[in-house]
């Protein structure tokens, strides 16, 4: 009984979140922008969109290496749909961090592979902003740089933290085995996080190019 109810309660969740999208959608509006769309456009910027997600994936499963490939990407997809439903991105991180930790009973270890996933993502976009505003004739304001400089320190703070011996400690003492991930691991995840920002910079040069 308590297992139909529970589906039953799933149903409905389900049903509101997808009225709540819609309600937040003026349809008509996002038809007429479709249609004013090439057909290139929209095939180059829908395979842009799922290689983007695929990357993301890939990205994330360097840090829980144990959990299928297939069940991270479905997870991910549901942190798309929360992104859209739910008030903020950290909210939707969260809700899909403990329901993937609910199934494979460790929420504490897909908290930490999250934190860090998007710091490392986080590294790779000011990377690829480094690069823009070095090789850019544009003048940006002073503060532009200000923010880089404390990502920057906050993103190593956060790496030199996860060689420390008080979070190897906290890692073997809650079973999370992030520990154990080599330091390489984390230079692929951050060019892994270039290559994603890469893509999503193709996509917007797409739709502007419409």
């Amino acid at each position: 009984m308590s297992q139909k109810i529970f589906l039953l309660l799933k149903i409905f969740f389900s049903f509101t979140l997808i009225f709540f999208l819609f309600s937040r959608v003026d349809f008509f509006e996002t038809m007429r922008a479709i249609k004013d769309l090439s057909v290139f456009v929209i095939v180059n910027t829908t395979l842009l969109y799922f290689l983007a997600i695929l990357v993301n994936t890939l990205k994330w499963k360097t840090f829980l290496p144990e959990i299928k490939y297939v069940t991270l990407l479905r997870f991910t997809f549901i942190d798309l749909f929360y992104n859209v439903v739910l008030p903020g991105q950290i909210t939707a991180e969260v809700a899909k961090s403990f329901r993937l930790g609910n199934r494979i009973n460790n929420r504490k270890k897909v908290l930490v592979s999250v934190y860090y996933d998007k710091v490392t993502g986080i590294i790779g976009l000011i990377l690829l902003m480094s690069f823009g505003v070095f090789f850019s004739s544009t003048r940006f304001p002073f503060l532009l740089y200000v923010l880089m400089m404390g990502l920057f320190v906050f993103c190593f703070a956060s790496f030199f933290m996860f060689k420390s011996q008080w979070f190897m400690t906290l890692s073997k003492k809650n079973n999370l085995n992030i520990h154990e991930i080599p330091s390489t691991i984390f230079f692929v995840n951050i060019l892994l996080g270039v290559i994603y920002q890469i893509i999503s910079i193709l996509i917007t040069m797409c739709i502007a190019s419409a």
